[in-house]
């Protein structure tokens, strides 16, 4: 049996992490569009820059990349368009990928957060 150096074994998870987040930008517009529809098309833009990963959305990317805001809603009404405000954009550079949205609600009080860990052990 042969042994996969760590770059090898990084680059095959990476490969992997894009093709399955490549096939969940294909599969889930067509999911998701109204029956009236002639289908749902996200461009990802290149950034130059990498983003901050810090949750504010405040780099000068979002004002400058149309953000994607034409959602479906699921629940409670299939098929009709979201009641909320959302924003949403696929940024990708040289080495990652970037899925960033941003979500309004008129009931905050409403947000169960069942659970608060972190994702990283930092």
């Amino acid at each position: 049996m042969r042994s996969l150096g760590l770059n090898k074994v990084v680059s095959h998870v990476q490969q992997l992490s894009i093709g399955c987040m490549v096939w969940t930008l294909i599969a889930m517009p067509a999911i998701a569009q109204p029956a009236d529809s002639t289908g749902v098309v996200v461009n990802a833009h290149r950034i130059s820059e990498p983003i901050n990963l810090d949750g504010r959305l405040d780099e000068e990317t979002y004002r400058n990349i149309t953000p994607i805001t034409r959602f479906i809603q699921q629940l409670p009404r299939s098929g009709e368009l979201a009641t909320e405000r959302t924003e949403a954009w696929v940024l990708f550079d040289d080495t990652n990928i970037y899925i960033s949205c941003r979500c309004w609600t008129e009931q905050p009080d409403r947000i169960v957060a069942n659970d608060m860990r972190r994702d990283s052990s930092n």
